[in-house]
């Protein structure tokens, strides 16, 4: 009896440690949320205030020949050390 009741006891505890633990998880999920929407919001903001002027001010200048990388089936690996 006296080990039931032993039983009983650490597992009403560990039951409370362990909603006590989620409900500080999920606030520290909801503050992250938060930060990553402040985050994304600064991004736009900063994002639409990048123009070619900008960029030019800045020492970018155009390419003169520009060229893309297709993507398509590989044939063929890479050999390190050769």
């Amino acid at each position: 009896m006296l080990l039931m009741l032993l039983l009983y006891t650490y597992f009403l505890n560990a039951t409370i440690l362990h909603i006590v633990e989620r409900k500080t998880v999920e606030q520290k999920i909801a503050e992250t949320t938060i930060h990553i929407s402040e985050l994304e919001s600064v991004y736009m903001k900063l994002s639409t205030e990048v123009t070619p002027i900008v960029a030019g001010s800045l020492g970018f200048v155009e390419p003169d020949h520009v060229i893309f990388a297709h993507g398509g089936t590989r044939t063929g690996f890479a050999k390190l050390g050769e």
